[in-house]
């Protein structure tokens, strides 16, 4: 790559990088070095410079405070499969056999409730699961995992969205738990399925046989997979089917089937082909008429269920205070930002003030308005604004009295390692933690990262600057790295 850069001589983008010269490359140069390496590289080689190059562009943005044009990284095409390939009569008749055999299941649950009988625990969680699959569009044996592992959670996954039922899952991708969020929004008799399904109906699924005097271990997903696709199976023989032999059929066919429904980019959602994360509870109860529901109103979704408009007023205002909750040295940067020229308030604190700490935050605030941020474009101030109060409330007193500039990689490593840890215990809401403070502690440590010096004539004269660049020392915290990896991700910021 190195070589390539020399090359082009003409190109301001790849001199300034290479040798740290003077002046700002534009638009123009970064495409015709994209091009340049399209010619002369490979498809997965130029996949490769280009995230280097992107990476130390925004390393370069950091260490100037100049907002740059960033090189896009061309993606492979996508290997579509054709779902009508094959078996197309087999799967419609496995799809028609599974929507008739839980009309079955149905009426057999019926007609137990209506002799007085409770209603088999197993069998409801299979008519659940199975309607989920067949009406409520979940397409992957990962969700109806998840599903599983919801249940004994019911009452605060549950949710009430204008009138409508949602219910919260958390999906692990490569042995990281609650990776993923996702807010179901089942059909309608799914969601009478889940109001009616007992809290403990999962809990031989999702446990082991405990030991004498030793606590249940949780099962792993694969092994509640294995455990509900023995127990699913069982019922479908006993239900003496003719084209369903199995859970993988019935997902196979409604695949199919919603391919004629729906557009082709909602069922690979579905099938969890493609990986998006669904509105915090946070960011949800800004937007939305949100509220949470009693274990006594839990089959109540009706709209006598609607949260008055002034409890909506009120939880907005809640949301909106969460961004005051910081410490008493912070309070001039925040004010700043919210003033009306905040770049002119904010030099002047880091100018003026005597404590490094408030001078470090100021100067914080003022870099994130002056670079380009990881998707190509600036932060504004309401983002920069949330940034400073995330990161000052939750890493900032583990500051108090110490130059971040100064710090090296392991000890601001264990920092955000205490920081994360008392994000999670104080968040108000689970998934604050696990989204919000990592995305303002990494951008935090760009910024420390810059502060702390390094080479300033060549971007990519180091190993070690390039490896800065490309990950934090985070990495171990954060799991973006391997997030990116999923087959199929599409993160179209900065991508073609």
């Amino acid at each position: 790559m190195k070589a390539l850069l020399e090359g082009a001589t003409q190109n301001a983008f790849a001199q300034i990088l290479l040798n740290g010269q003077d002046g700002v490359w534009g638009k123009e140069d970064v495409r015709d070095l994209e091009s340049l390496i399209l010619e002369k590289c490979s498809n997965d080689d130029a996949r490769r410079f280009l995230r280097v190059l992107r990476a130390a562009a925004l390393r370069w943005s950091a260490e100037t405070r100049t907002r740059v044009e960033l090189p896009r990284i061309p993606l492979p095409p996508y290997p579509y499969h054709n779902p009508f390939r094959e078996g197309v009569k087999i799967r419609l008749q496995q799809y028609e056999e599974s929507k008739e055999l839980l009309v079955r299941w149905l009426n057999g649950l019926q007609n137990r409730v209506g002799t007085n009988g409770d209603p088999d625990s197993a069998h409801l969680l299979n008519a659940l699961l199975l309607s989920a699959v067949v009406h409520g569009g979940l397409l992957d044996q990962t969700l109806l995992v998840a599903v599983l592992r919801a249940i004994p959670e019911k009452e605060s996954r549950t949710l009430i969205v204008d009138g409508r039922l949602h219910i919260e899952l958390l999906l692990g991708w490569k042995g990281i738990a609650d990776s993923e969020l996702r807010r179901w929004q089942p059909d309608p008799l799914s969601a009478m399925l889940w109001t009616k399904i007992p809290a403990n109906a999962a809990e031989s699924l999702l446990e082991l046989p405990s030991v004498a005097g030793k606590e249940a271990l949780r099962r792993s997903e694969k092994e509640v997979l294995r455990a509900f696709s023995k127990q699913f199976h069982m019922a479908l023989q006993a239900a003496e089917l003719r084209y369903c032999k199995g859970l993988k059929d019935i997902l196979r066919a409604s695949y199919m089937v919603a391919h004629t429904q729906i557009p082709p980019i909602v069922v690979r959602y579905a099938s969890r082909e493609i990986i998006s994360h669904s509105l915090t509870r946070a960011a949800l109860e800004r937007s939305t008429n949100c509220k949470g529901i009693s274990p006594n109103r839990l089959g109540n979704t009706g709209d006598d269920a609607k949260e008055p408009a002034g409890n909506a007023g009120e939880k907005i205002s809640k949301s909106r205070a969460r961004l005051r909750e910081y410490p008493d040295w912070l309070g001039s940067t925040i004010d700043a930002l919210e003033s009306k020229s905040p770049e002119a308030s904010l030099a002047q604190i880091g100018s003026g003030s005597v404590d490094r700490l408030i001078r470090t935050f100021a100067d914080f605030a003022h870099w994130l308005l002056s670079v380009t941020g990881r998707s190509g474009s600036g932060y504004d101030v309401q983002t920069a604004l949330e940034i400073v109060s995330v990161v000052g409330q939750y890493l900032g007193p583990f500051l108090e009295g110490t130059d971040p500039a100064g710090l090296d990689d392991e000890t601001i490593t264990d920092l955000y390692f205490q920081a994360m840890e008392k994000a999670r215990m104080f968040a108000c809401e689970r998934h604050l933690a696990s989204r919000s403070t990592p995305a303002a502690s990494k951008t935090e440590h760009r910024f420390t990262r810059k502060e702390s010096g390094g080479p300033t004539r060549s971007v990519l004269s180091s190993n070690s600057v390039c490896l800065s660049a490309m990950c934090s020392s985070t990495a171990g915290i954060f799991f973006t790295t391997s997030f990116l990896r999923r087959p199929r991700f599409r993160n179209h910021n900065g991508y073609w």
